[in-house]
């Protein structure tokens, strides 16, 4: 089953943070839990965009 995770970066100081997600059933005959899923979080003071430009050729 597919899952989200959104988090709300507001008042974290600029830098890498991680941690781990835990995921478990509800039901007790499923095999190999619970999962651990490390996540990192990378905060940047700015994000950079680079524009690079497009080349068409026509044929071979």
């Amino acid at each position: 089953t597919p899952m989200t995770v959104t988090l709300d970066s507001t008042g974290y100081a600029t830098g890498t943070f991680t941690g781990v997600i835990s995921v478990t059933a509800t039901t007790s005959d499923v095999l190999g839990v619970p999962q651990a899923v490390t996540v990192t979080l990378r905060v940047l003071s700015e994000v950079y965009r680079v524009r690079l430009p497009i080349v068409l050729r026509s044929g071979p």
